[in-house]
């Protein structure tokens, strides 16, 4: 069954392309943040993480995903992959947004005129594909 991402577990989420994808688990010295372990298929391992200050992956039952933007944690699912998917869906929404206010900027820019020797006026945003 394919996780479904829904609007209902973070609701008007936008994440930067500098989020981080953590799990929140109990350790033996209490709640720690871990790093996520990537696989080779650019997706999450399932229940892996690298311990604080360490470059090594570890296993972990339990606990749940967060993404982190900014200094801010985000709550996404228990579930490594709907967390995934969720991760990936409002990293991609922070991306859109961006790209929309750098088109905006771009149609308000005013407009560049190309001139030939002897021939009329060109204006070029007419070729541009918005």
């Amino acid at each position: 069954m394919i996780p479904v991402a829904t609007q209902i577990t973070v609701p008007n989420l936008t994440l930067s392309q500098d989020a981080r994808l953590y799990k929140y688990v109990r350790l033996q010295n209490g709640w720690k943040y871990l790093r996520a372990d990537y696989g080779e298929n650019f997706g999450v391992k399932p229940h892996s993480g690298f311990l604080p200050k360490t470059n090594t992956p570890t296993v972990v039952e339990g606990g749940k995903y967060v993404a982190s933007d900014g200094g801010k944690l985000h709550p996404l699912s228990p579930d490594p992959n709907e967390a995934w998917m969720l991760f990936k869906l409002y990293r991609n929404e922070g991306r859109k947004s961006q790209l929309e206010v750098k088109s905006q900027q771009l149609r308000q820019q005013p407009a560049f005129i190309w001139t030939h020797k002897g021939s009329e006026a060109i204006d070029l945003r007419a070729f541009m594909l918005f």
